[in-house]
């Protein structure tokens, strides 16, 4: 993972590189909602970047079935 970023929504996205099918590598972005899609827990996810020079695949915003989303913001600074 390159970074992580928690808003106000609650909402959070992270991005990083993975391998695809053993053998390609691409970034990836996911984007997290708890709650804050019309009161629903909801993710995205974008695979691009590959080094074949392809975009692999496309999630718009889904609502989760099952389970929850939870995103937590804790203060960052001496002693914590």
């Amino acid at each position: 993972m390159e970074w992580l970023v928690v808003t106000g929504e609650p909402r959070a996205q992270f991005r990083g590189m993975g391998v695809l099918n053993d053998e390609t590598v691409c970034d990836f972005q996911v984007n997290a909602w708890d709650g804050s899609r019309d009161g629903a827990d909801a993710f995205g996810i974008d695979v691009t970047a590959c080094e074949d020079g392809a975009d692999r695949y496309q999630l718009e915003p889904t609502e989760l079935v099952g389970g929850n989303i939870r995103i937590h913001t804790h203060g960052r600074g001496p002693g914590n």
